[in-house]
């Protein structure tokens, strides 16, 4: 078992300390420009290239629509971000989630949505915990 992650302070941390005492490794991925955040190392640093990025475009876009958000945007930076959170669906086996849901209780908010939605676009399996209503 593998705990992918985006490498930052918060839930991604917290992922990360509690698969380390479980001894299931985290592997956070980045790209060039993005730097892991919070202390201590994952177990692994996996940096996609501009190549590997662009491999999922196709579920981002579709992840869009479904989220009826932009993609992609006019930053760099926030595109490759959630072409990360693409990879970090595509290289799961199934989501475990936490977030907040909006106020039609439909959509996730924040950067978690995009991987969620991947991740039923690609037929894997989601779990997710409302942090405000449990």
């Amino acid at each position: 078992m593998i705990c992918n992650s985006g490498g930052a302070l918060g839930a991604d941390y917290m992922w990360a300390t509690e698969c380390a005492k479980r001894g299931i490794e985290t592997h956070a991925l980045s790209f060039g420009g993005h730097t892991i955040k919070g202390p201590g190392e994952p177990h692994l640093l996996e940096k996609l290239g501009d190549m590997m990025l662009g491999i999922l475009k196709d579920y981002t876009k579709q992840a869009a629509k479904r989220l009826h958000r932009p993609y992609p945007t006019n930053r760099w930076f926030v595109n490759n971000l959630l072409l990360r959170n693409s990879w970090q669906a595509y290289k799961s086996e199934s989501v475990y989630a936490v977030g907040i849901l909006d106020k039609t209780f439909t959509h996730i908010q924040g950067g978690t949505a995009w991987a969620v939605e991947v991740s039923k676009l690609l037929g894997h399996p989601c779990y997710f915990f409302e942090q405000n209503y449990k």
